[in-house]
């Protein structure tokens, strides 16, 4: 690319970029604080609000001992990575969470040790997700020309 197509680039992925994430969570809420709300809610960072279905937090609970609640945040964003799927800025035991939704984990939360995670998911098992646990998931969208845009930015 020449210097004036890059500089137009530059200049409209800089006005573009703050818009890109604003479905996104301004913050992960802790599954136990998300309990205990009357009407569970997150902000986002357009700072609307998004609601979590109270189905899916007892669907949750129920999976994860009561006093490991405070470690799980919520929602869950996973950020699409060429033809897969990764889980953004999660602990072992939130991708122990997400294993045992989509049945890839027998293993128990006490003994995360031996836990491999996977990090990863394909498209048919994010629909899976999305089908069992609908308001638990956020899927961050980059389009795949900023990638290589950004990753120079990373660069300089």
């Amino acid at each position: 690319m020449d210097d004036k197509t890059d500089d137009l680039l530059r200049m409209i992925w800089k006005n573009d970029i703050p818009n890109i994430d604003k479905h996104l969570p301004r913050r992960r809420i802790p599954l136990s604080e998300l309990l205990m709300m009357k009407v569970p809610e997150f902000e986002l960072k357009n700072g609307e609000k998004s609601v979590i279905f109270k189905e899916d937090l007892e669907k949750m609970s129920r999976m994860i001992p009561r006093m490991l609640w405070g470690q799980v945040r919520l929602p869950f964003i996973f950020k699409r990575n060429d033809d897969v799927y990764e889980l953004e800025d999660v602990t072992i035991l939130e991708n122990w969470v997400i294993d045992k939704i989509l049945g890839f984990t027998s293993c128990s939360p006490f003994l995360l040790e031996s836990y491999q995670p996977r990090g990863y998911y394909y498209p048919f098992e994010l629909r899976r997700l999305r089908k069992r646990c609908p308001s638990l998931v956020v899927v961050a969208i980059i389009p795949r020309s900023m990638v290589g845009y950004l990753n120079r930015e990373m660069e300089d």
